[in-house]
């Protein structure tokens, strides 16, 4: 009997384990990019005005400026991300290829971005933004699997 409940506690152990997040060194071929610059689009662009993002305590500010969707063939969106702070300098972000984007904080210094590529993935990307560095950079099929 003992035996049992030990194999049963180690295959309940090994589920729960299964349920931890996966953060990948390996970005997917749409995930955005850390650029040393501030970036700009150029004056003939259509842009959608800017938006600007608190972290829960005023830590950090994330501005997200974009083309316009409806303007701007599909191939060609881009978003531009600068994360501001008097804590750290300047982070800039540039993110390519998107029919919707979503920016939001999950804490004071990990901004989340989401990304709908089209009909078949979407990405998913994590960053702390004190470390820049990416905790997490995942595009997913819609089928619910991890895509390439």
């Amino acid at each position: 009997m003992k035996s049992f409940c030990f194999s049963v506690l180690i295959v309940l152990l090994s589920e729960d384990a299964a349920a931890v997040p996966v953060y990948e060194d390996e970005p997917c071929s749409y995930s955005s990019v850390i650029v040393r610059f501030r970036l700009s689009f150029a004056p003939t662009v259509p842009v959608v005005p800017e938006e600007v993002i608190q972290s829960p305590s005023r830590f950090a500010a994330a501005k997200v400026t974009r083309t316009d969707e409806v303007r701007v063939p599909y191939e060609d969106e881009e978003a531009h991300l600068e994360i501001a702070s008097a804590h750290f300098p300047p982070l800039y972000i540039r993110v390519r290829i998107f029919r919707a984007l979503e920016a939001r904080w999950v804490s004071d210094r990990i901004l989340y971005i989401w990304r709908d590529i089209g009909h078949t993935t979407s990405v998913e990307e994590l960053i702390d933004v004190m470390d820049r560095k990416w905790l997490s950079q995942k595009c997913v099929a819609d089928d619910g699997k991890e895509a390439q």
